[in-house]
């Protein structure tokens, strides 16, 4: 093992235990949802609802 190698272990190893502590104090912002969600009904406009052909339309060639 040469010794630039032993620097970089160390650099690294620095490097990521420094990265744990700028995430430490981390606090999630309140994120404003719409007043329907999560008590609207579902829909018929299920992507799943659709027949295929319809949703992945056959193009003509360009040929």
């Amino acid at each position: 093992m040469t010794q630039y190698s032993k620097y970089l272990i160390a650099i690294l190893s620095a490097a990521s235990l420094a990265a744990c502590k700028v995430g430490k104090d981390y606090q999630r912002p309140e994120t404003p949802l719409p007043a329907q969600f999560g008590t609207a009904a579902a829909g018929d406009s299920s992507v799943g609802a659709a027949p295929w052909k319809q949703f992945f339309p056959i193009r003509p060639s360009r040929t």
